[in-house]
């Protein structure tokens, strides 16, 4: 995947004038758990070139439910205006529009429903699930463009049944739609999409990831289960208390000593089927997480061909 390759010569797009380019609301999924108010979160940028976006401030966003206005805010020096809602909304989605130049722009945001007694999955995108090269996600008009890793789309599809899947990619937001449109074609489990607000954040992935992990966690204690295939991910995860599943072939020993590797989805689900009982249930988990439970690793047996 030519990530450095494709990121680094576009940082210098960080110099194009503010004022240049249209103008863009995007937002960010939003979830509601029973007896927890609801936060819809929209961002106000324009976007001189993709990838590369910028923040507009002090602009009035008004947040829609059912086509009426449910409720408004001012976005901040990040270009992001947020507001919370009582928990008993009745919708599965929402949208947010903002008045820019005197034109209307928008963008509908999905509101995914989750228990408070369920495990989260945090998943990797870019060479955990997809075979990636960025320049196609950048310059590709097509969603499908890059091809799923085997195996990966079914076993996030059962493992959706008893656990919230959730997906934090260090891609720019101007790929967030994209991104959305990729996992659906691939038939990924519907899941709540986290991407990186600026293009710094994309280029110094690690850092982001544990630093928006710890923000996620303080809001969604059960995150508790991440998922990816580099280094970066590894400590993400780890420093957030998180158990650390490293997926691929790789031989890279340099990760920390609490990623468990694992070669292929196939593996992954293999793990996940071993230990059903402790991974669904977070109390479980973290039990696990003391010394408490133990965790059993799938072998992989080589049985040589008969005719060897």
């Amino acid at each position: 995947m030519k990530t450095r390759a494709t990121l680094l010569p576009l940082a210098a797009l960080l110099l194009l004038p503010v004022g240049c380019g249209r103008a863009v609301v995007s937002v960010d999924d939003a979830i509601r758990i029973p007896g927890q108010p609801v936060r819809l979160v929209a961002y106000v940028e324009r976007e001189p070139m993709l990838p590369v976006r910028r923040e507009i401030e002090d602009q009035v966003v008004r947040f829609y439910l059912n086509g009426a206005v449910a409720e408004q805010a001012v976005s901040d020096g990040d270009g992001r205006a947020a507001i919370s809602l009582p928990e008993a909304l009745g919708c599965e989605q929402f949208e947010a529009r903002a008045t820019v130049g005197g034109a209307v722009y928008g963008a509908v945001g999905r509101i995914f429903d989750w228990q408070p007694d369920r495990t989260i999955i945090v998943v990797d995108i870019d060479n955990t699930v997809a075979d990636s090269d960025l320049d196609e996600v950048f310059f590709d008009a097509a969603a499908e463009a890059s091809p799923a890793l085997p195996d990966s789309a079914t076993t996030l599809t059962r493992l959706s049944k008893d656990y919230h899947i959730m997906y934090v990619t260090a891609r720019p937001r101007a790929v967030l739609e994209k991104t959305r449109a990729w996992l659906s074609f691939r038939e990924f489990p519907a899941g709540p999409v986290v991407t990186a607000s600026r293009l710094r954040d994309a280029i110094r992935d690690a850092r982001f990831k544990r630093r928006v992990l710890q923000s996620l966690r303080e809001e969604h204690p059960n995150i508790l289960i991440g998922i990816g295939d580099r280094r970066g991910d590894a400590r993400a995860y780890a420093s957030n208390r998180m158990l650390t599943l490293i997926v691929g072939r790789t031989r890279d020993d340099r990760f920390v000593e609490q990623a468990l590797l694992l070669p292929s989805w196939r593996a992954v689900s293999t793990f996940f089927e071993l230990n059903h009982e402790t991974l669904r249930d977070p109390a479980l988990l973290r039990a696990a997480f003391r010394g408490e439970r133990n965790l059993v690793m799938p072998v992989s047996v080589y049985w040589p061909d008969e005719r060897e």
